[in-house]
């Protein structure tokens, strides 16, 4: 069975994150490296604009010190979305990597229409002379809606797509976000598989939220693993979490819990996200963690969202 692991990789700490590309590369793994989440701050957007730029000059220092023989159809670049005030900066780095001999390997996230990703493909292909592999990110249910057509424009059918569920969730209005042990998580997962797996490409889970509990880790590739036996792909944030995952499974799939929040359960989990992530950015973090559990920017905006809508001040 084919099984993959793509780990993503900053790029505003970029000696490193060279250093840990070595290793992955060397271990025949995939990598990311992350021009978009990793390098944001949802409170100053002048220290997000400075993070991006940072990461663009990361992206071109990894770009200078790569061996020549490096095996670079591994790594991809995570670019900003369209429409984002910082897409055209990175398309003007990508154009710098190509020029450096580098492959055009793109991972384009919020990619929701065929007509969008035909653009896409036009003018990076206009910007950088060559080709490009994109591994689009479905990252929403008008993308989803629109898979097939989506995947043809990007030339995506016998290369990777990947299902993005915390921006998913946001925008489709969820929550609580459903946690990886329940019925709920799984029948939006089965459907975003099939769908990507109709089209011949091969299906990229999204990066789990347990940072280094190797239980849970395994138990999620495991239920993959039962569901998906033509293979698939998995991302991972960290080194613990790829070395979890890229061990032989000893775990049993999951069994699927029913998910029910009450409104007040929902309420006291929106705060303790809300609280969480806020306490990460006055250390300067663009995530927060929570009992070994990564919470995104995806999900602090959903609970403060969820906040609102109840009429609490987040």
């Amino acid at each position: 069975m084919r099984f993959e692991i793509h780990e993503f990789l900053p790029l505003t700490r970029p000696k490193a994150s060279l250093r840990r590309l070595r290793e992955l590369l060397r271990a025949s793994q995939f990598v990311v490296l992350d021009l978009e989440d990793s390098a944001q701050d949802l409170f100053n957007e002048e220290h997000t604009l400075a993070l991006k730029a940072a990461a663009r000059r990361g992206l071109l220092y990894i770009a200078r010190h790569l061996a020549p023989l490096a095996p670079t159809d591994r790594i991809h670049v995570r670019i900003n979305p369209i429409g984002s005030r910082r897409h055209d900066a990175d398309i003007e780095a990508l154009a710098e990597w190509t020029a450096m001999g580098l492959p055009l390997n793109v991972m384009l996230p919020k990619i929701s229409t065929p007509a969008a990703a035909a653009s896409f493909r036009a003018r990076i292909f206009h910007a950088c002379g060559t080709e490009p592999v994109i591994i689009p990110l479905l990252e929403s249910p008008e993308a989803l809606r629109n898979a097939e057509a989506v995947i043809h424009e990007c030339r995506a059918e016998t290369g990777r797509v990947q299902f993005g569920y915390f921006d998913y969730a946001l925008e489709a209005g969820i929550w609580p976000f459903a946690e990886t042990d329940s019925q709920a998580f799984w029948s939006l997962i089965q459907e975003a598989a099939r769908k990507i797996e109709a089209t011949g490409a091969l299906y990229l889970h999204t990066p789990p939220p347990y940072l280094t509990d190797r239980n849970k880790l395994q138990r999620i590739k495991s239920m993959l693993l039962a569901t998906r036996p033509g293979g698939f792909g998995m991302g991972s944030l960290s080194r613990e979490q790829t070395e979890a995952l890229s061990a032989r499974v000893d775990a049993a799939p999951i069994r699927l819990q029913p998910e029910a929040a009450s409104p007040r359960e929902a309420r006291s989990h929106a705060r303790r996200i809300v609280d969480q992530f806020q306490s990460a950015q006055r250390r300067k973090r663009s995530f927060a963690i929570m009992d070994d559990r990564f919470v995104p920017p995806h999900e602090y905006l959903a609970a403060k969202a969820y906040l609102e809508s109840c009429g609490e001040a987040p």
